[in-house]
């Protein structure tokens, strides 16, 4: 579990209702996630990891694989090779004759969950990057809501 020091992980709950208001909904989570920031409820998961290691079986209960707790999930991977000591050209990584242009990042995703947006940062540009369950989903599906998504996040922006 070494990687899980530096992981958290957040529920949000949201119902068909929720999402009729694109505004109030996004101002919703945006007040949830600054609040779980100030309480720093996001180490919960780290925690409950450690709690469940002195149950045994209860990490295999939870992580059933023919189960899906997660309709969606966003993660924010926050500015991708910020700290890599490569030379740089128009704040982009140079390795040789290389330079690396853009990257597309995906977020992990368990079987039966829907879809995961990835966020980040390279080079002073925003990517969202979407995988998606192709049981559940048509690409012409998958493509129209990361358009949707992008189109929101472009909003809240301006």
């Amino acid at each position: 579990m070494p990687a899980a020091n530096v992981v958290s992980m957040i529920f949000m709950d949201r119902r068909g209702p929720d999402f009729d208001d694109p505004d109030r909904l996004g101002r919703g989570i945006q007040r949830e996630m600054f609040e779980i920031k100030r309480n720093r409820t996001d180490l919960t998961f780290v925690l409950a990891l450690r709690l469940m290691r002195l149950m045994p079986g209860a990490l295999s209960l939870i992580a059933d694989r023919h189960k899906c707790r997660a309709t969606a999930l966003l993660t924010n991977l926050g500015r991708v090779l910020k700290h890599c000591r490569l030379p740089r050209q128009e704040a982009r990584l140079v390795a040789g004759n290389v330079v690396l242009q853009r990257m597309q990042l995906l977020a992990p995703t368990r079987p039966y969950q829907c879809v995961a947006f990835a966020a980040s940062r390279y080079a002073g540009r925003l990517s969202i990057d979407l995988a998606y369950d192709e049981r559940v989903l048509r690409r012409e599906q998958a493509q129209e809501l990361l358009e949707i998504y992008a189109a929101q996040v472009r909003g809240s922006m301006a």
